[in-house]
């Protein structure tokens, strides 16, 4: 029925247009009239799917929003859930026996104003020669045990150490391999947290990864290289690490 309702609006048209310019044949008019309805079609056809298309493009464009949000949100919860374990294991007792050493031999270097070139603690051998080679950290673990006591010296260790961790993590960082990279250094956490101690060889870590961090970056920033080495000299026995890597 609707069918033949649209056969029969085709006709009535074929002779209002025939009525209207006499002579004209009405086949040809119903041709014309049904190409002028097809075309119609095609060009409502075609706006729908127009229509459609900006559709699925607007809510794939939400969805990406959505997904970079998200996957903002997890990569920043997840760098800070690790950078969290390790503040609670550098967060430790203390255990390194040899600090102690450091921090009387810091004292006598405040105290006497001079760095000791001989034994000053051996019975056996008295004024043994003495190249001490870590007297700043003496001076520093000393200082700070006076002044903040035990625990000052644990979050000398905590900024040493999340120093360390932050400058590979910025050093490797890109936006699409923070999963691997805070992988990684989850794997490197786990491999070197026997070393977490307060002990001149942390220095020896932080310095080496200054300088690959600053030889990474724009060449005015290579003149402090010369005076992280003088200082990494003076502070442990690694300090030829510093001119390997240049």
């Amino acid at each position: 029925p609707i069918r033949g309702f649209y056969y029969i609006t085709i006709l009535k048209q074929c002779l209002n247009l025939k009525k209207k310019h006499r002579g004209v044949d009405v086949r040809f008019a119903g041709i014309v009239l049904l190409q002028q309805n097809s075309a119609k079609k095609r060009s409502q056809k075609k706006s729908y799917e127009k229509k459609i298309i900006m559709s699925l493009v607007t809510t794939a464009h939400k969805l990406n929003s959505i997904l970079k949000k998200s996957n903002f949100i997890f990569s920043t919860l997840f760098v800070l859930i690790f950078f969290f374990v390790l503040f609670i294991h550098l967060s430790q007792e203390i255990r390194d026996l040899d600090l102690w050493l450091h921090i009387k031999t810091g004292e006598y270097i405040v105290t006497n104003k001079n760095i000791p070139m001989s034994d000053i603690y051996s019975f056996s051998r008295p004024d043994e020669p003495w190249i001490n080679h870590e007297w700043p950290f003496q001076v520093i673990t000393y200082l700070i045990h006076r002044h903040y006591g035990f625990n000052g010296l644990i979050v000398l260790q905590n900024a040493v150490f999340l120093t360390v961790f932050f400058l590979i993590f910025a050093m490797g960082y890109r936006k699409r391999n923070y999963l691997m990279l805070v992988t990684g250094l989850f794997i490197l956490l786990l491999a070197s947290s026997y070393r977490f101690t307060i002990r001149p060889d942390m220095f020896s870590v932080l310095f080496l990864v200054l300088f690959v961090f600053i030889l990474r970056q724009k060449r005015e920033h290579l003149f402090i290289l010369p005076l992280l080495q003088i200082i990494w000299t003076n502070m442990h026995g690694f300090f030829f690490l510093g001119l390997f890597i240049l």
